[in-house]
């Protein structure tokens, strides 16, 4: 090999040295720009801008606390809470329900809402127990009769007395059970013909389904007359020969008439402490007396009628009646 050949060999191996170096030195440069100009995300809020990921190595120090846990970034919107998809319908706890029955005290409107006592209510165990029967009612309202442009009627009246009358055993410490309350008729269920809401026939079916309960009667009527100038309390029983009579009934009307016209100072008295008539609901075989409170016939008794103090004297005045029978 000459000398020139050797030297051209040397000058190619020399720029292939070079060459080999020139590309290494640009690999590595453009090695270490990618690697540096990689990034993550800024996490401050609302912000696009990236941060190298070799910026945001940094030492820990001891006032930091190293967690797992990834802190979502803040929003300036309300955070939403995901509900699970099966809904937890909420416990509903029912208050206790008390079932104890108020006696009806009041004399005002009776609503629907009050519930007629068609079992005995318990006073005392072994106190008496009284049937209050208050007259007519519902689509019946017995006698009607108009006083200075104003008309009354009897139910009403009577169902007044009644619960008056009601009041005044009750405080005595006696057991009451009624008929019906004016919107509730317990007797319903004896009658034969269901569109007809009132029966005497199923008051007195009432009263004998009960008469284990039942120490006695007392039906509250108003009387009338074609002769307007009678006036005054009247007392009815069966007589001797109907079916049903008790001679307890006798005693009944005389402690009721006795208690009555001496504190209404009824004049003139009638001839009888009593009268007989065959009436259905006195039929039960219990001591049971029908009370005509005054005569609606007459404007002076009609006036008593309807005035509630009136009416409260003559409640207590039938419980005083009652009293004395009873402590016989």
């Amino acid at each position: 090999m000459t000398k020139n050949t050797m030297s051209w060999i040397v000058v190619m191996l020399l720029v292939l040295i070079i060459i080999l170096l020139s590309v290494c030195i640009y690999l590595d440069i453009e090695f270490t720009a990618a690697f540096t100009s990689s990034s993550v995300p800024n996490t401050t809020a609302g912000s696009t801008t990236t941060e190298p990921i070799i910026n945001t190595i940094k030492p820990i120090t001891t006032s930091q606390t190293l967690s797992t846990t990834k802190t979502p970034a803040p929003s300036s919107a309300p955070i939403t809470t995901q509900t699970p998809n099966t809904t937890k319908v909420p416990k509903v706890t029912e208050a206790p329900t008390t079932t104890t029955q108020v006696p009806i005290t009041s004399t005002s409107p009776v609503t629907t809402a009050q519930t007629p006592q068609s079992s005995k209510p318990t006073v005392q165990p072994d106190a008496p127990t009284i049937c209050i029967d208050p007259g007519h009612g519902f689509t019946d309202p017995g006698a009607c009769r108009v006083l200075n442009g104003v008309s009354y009627e009897e139910d009403l009246i009577n169902l007044a007395i009644a619960f008056k009358l009601k009041d005044e055993l009750i405080a005595l410490g006696y057991n009451v059970i009624m008929t019906h309350d004016g919107d509730n008729l317990p007797a319903n269920r004896y009658l034969n013909d269901s569109s007809t809401p009132f029966d005497v026939n199923g008051r007195n079916l009432f009263i004998r389904d009960h008469k284990d309960e039942i120490d006695l009667v007392v039906s509250i009527h108003c009387n009338t007359n074609t002769n307007t100038t009678i006036t005054g309390t009247r007392f009815y029983i069966l007589s001797t020969q109907m079916t049903g009579y008790t001679p307890k009934s006798v005693t009944l009307a005389e402690k009721l008439f006795d208690a009555t016209h001496k504190a209404l100072g009824t004049s003139p008295l009638p001839t009888n402490k009593y009268n007989t008539q065959e009436l259905a609901v006195l039929k039960t075989g219990i001591p049971s007396v029908l009370v005509e409170s005054a005569f609606m016939s007459n404007n002076s008794d009609l006036k008593k009628l309807i005035d509630p103090a009136w009416q409260a004297t003559l409640a207590k005045c039938l419980a005083q009646g009652v009293k004395n029978y009873l402590a016989k």
